[in-house]
This record gives structure tokens, sequence and C-alpha cells, in this order.
């Protein structure tokens, strides 16, 4: 019946595209979307081509093919230009091809139409309530990644994530293993951070740790795209991060600010190292280390492997009531 039926068949591809992409067979899903688009452009009704579309473009994507999923959003948006989505489908492939300025407009349109579109549906009361707050979120990317946006000096990228506040969150259905974890995760406060390129949209994780889930989730909500891990930090292994500088690809001198100068720096355990007592700790180690920090400038900032004692501290505050402050190696080998 459905091959009698124009518009019968095509909603039975899109269907059949749905499913496809839903157990991860993008390529099928892309050719049923595209027969069920031939078969659209016929109908009078052009909402079943924008939303026919709309899915291409969003498996094109999936497949890393985002000139052609570019092209698809924009047939959607041409088959119904007053439909959000079809904006943001040209959004995310604009951004895939790191045309911010008109993925920004994209997305902003979108937000616009997804406001109107909840008046009309619920009233000017429900808009704050209902709207769609990703699509700010991705506004917000936008003005980040363009050239001459609000990204960090140099264009650096950089997110400081705690567990229980930003990564492993105990959710509703979680396992019993999964919330002992995550408790645990909470009460430890290990810093977590995601460091990259402003522009390019590509990131390393630092002292990824208890969430690896959750990290790569928190990394794609920003549309980062993690290209490598700089390995945690063992405790039987502190000596510091002078000990071995670690070259990051893509990330070049973006930890520097306009005059070349350090701005921050993860130390990890360095400024609390505790006990250097285990087999592979180096006191020494630990305390050229220390000193290579106290060189920096005194607000150079620092961010510490745990919370402990907040998010963050100075160079110069260390050198008064830290570990910062002046003392010989004999005096440190004493401490120790």
């Amino acid at each position: 019946m459905s091959d009698s039926d124009p518009l019968a068949r095509c909603l039975e591809l899109k269907d059949s595209g749905n499913a496809a992409l839903k157990v991860g067979d993008t390529a099928e899903a892309i050719r049923m979307y595209e027969e069920a688009a031939s078969l659209a452009e016929a109908h009078p009704d052009k909402s079943v081509l924008a939303a026919v579309c709309s899915n291409l473009s969003a498996a094109l994507l999936r497949a890393e093919r985002a000139e052609e999923a570019l092209v698809a959003a924009g047939r959607s948006v041409g088959a119904r230009v007053d439909w959000s989505k079809a904006h943001f489908r040209r959004g995310e492939a604009a951004f895939a091809l790191r045309q911010y300025k008109e993925a920004r407009e994209s997305y902003r349109h979108a937000a616009e139409l997804d406001a109107k579109e909840i008046k009309e549906a619920h009233g000017a009361s429900a808009v704050p309530q209902r709207a769609d707050k990703s699509l700010s979120a991705a506004v917000a990317v936008c003005d980040e990644a363009m050239p001459g946006g609000i990204a960090m000096k140099g264009g650096l990228w950089f997110r400081q994530l705690l567990p229980g506040r930003d990564v492993a969150l105990v959710r509703a259905g979680a396992s019993q293993p999964q919330k002992n974890l995550f408790l645990a995760a909470a009460s430890m406060k290990n810093f977590v951070y995601l460091v990259g390129d402003a522009a390019t949209r590509e990131c390393y994780v630092v002292d990824g740790c208890w969430d690896v889930e959750g990290i790569v989730a928190l990394a794609r909500r920003h549309k980062m795209r993690l290209v490598g891990a700089v390995p945690p930090r063992l405790v039987a292994m502190v000596c510091g991060p002078f000990a071995q500088e670690a070259q990051l690809p893509g990330l070049g001198e973006l930890s520097r600010d306009h005059g070349g100068a350090v701005a921050s720096v993860l130390v990890g355990d360095t400024i609390f190292p505790g006990s250097l007592d285990l087999p592979d700790s180096d006191v020494d180690a630990m305390f050229d280390s220390l000193q290579q920090l106290r060189a920096l400038g005194d607000d150079v900032v620092i961010y510490p492997g745990h919370g402990y004692s907040g998010d963050r501290t100075t160079v110069g505050k260390e050198k008064v009531s830290g570990l910062l402050r002046p003392f010989s190696r004999e005096q440190w080998r004493a401490m120790h």
C-alpha cells in the first residue's frame, strides 16, 4: 500500500531511518532519509520535507560529512523557514565546519523561533520555563569560538570540574556500586581539568578520574572534542609538574599570556605533597619542582589537584603561607 502512496512510503522510510540511526547504522539511516527526501520533494506539505532533511542532516553530521549536512539543513530551512529545529541543524553543521559566525546566527534564530513556538502553544509565561537552554548555550559557545570573541587570552578554553558538582553526579536509577563510587568521588574532591583551543574546539582532559562518561558528555555539551588525556596523578609518583614537561599537540603556547609569560599552571598535588616516604617518591625532585613554581610571577594562578582549600590559589599567596615560602633543601629534607 505504501508503494502506491508516496507520503506513506516517505514516512515509512523516515521511520526506518530513525530506527537505523538509533542502533548506530548511520549509513543505512542516510540511505533511508535520502530516499524519503526525494519522495517528500513532490509533496505539497513541505513540513514533511523539512523533517526528513533535518534528520538527514543529523545523520550526515554523525557520519562526519559536515558539508553535506549543511546542505541538508539548508533544504530543511528552505522547506520550513519558521521551524526552530531546521535552523538548529544548520547551526550544528556550520559549527562542525568552524563557520562560527554562521552557526551563531542559526542558533540565535532557532532560539527566537523556539520561544515563539512555546508562546503560541503554552502562553507567554511558559517561555522562560520551557525554552531550550541549549540554544542559548550554543550561541555563547559560538561567541567563545569566534575570532575576537570572549575566549580566554590566547584562545585557551579551560574548565575545572569537580566530582559531585560537575561530574560523578548520583542520579535516580543508578546502581548501588555506582552510587558508592560517586559518593566517594565527591568526598575526595579531585579536580579534573579540560584544557583546549577555543577556536579548533579540541581539548585534553587532565587528571581524568571517577566518571569517564560524565567527563566526555560535559565536553560534548560545550562542543569540545576530546583528543587526548594527560595521565592522572599517582600518589606513589608525586614529584611535581616540572619533572617532565608535557607536549600537547594543538595547544601550542595557549597557556601563556600575550607577553609570553605563564598565566596559570596545573600542579596536581605539588603544593600539598603530604608524605614523601613511599617507594617511588623523590624528596629532592619535589623540592626542585617547588623552586621552579616559586620562580613564577606572584600573580600566576595555581590550579590544584584537590579542592580541600579552594579551587585555586596564586604563587604569591603560597610564598606567604604555603609550600612556596622560603626554606633550604636541608630544611625540606628534614621535613620529610
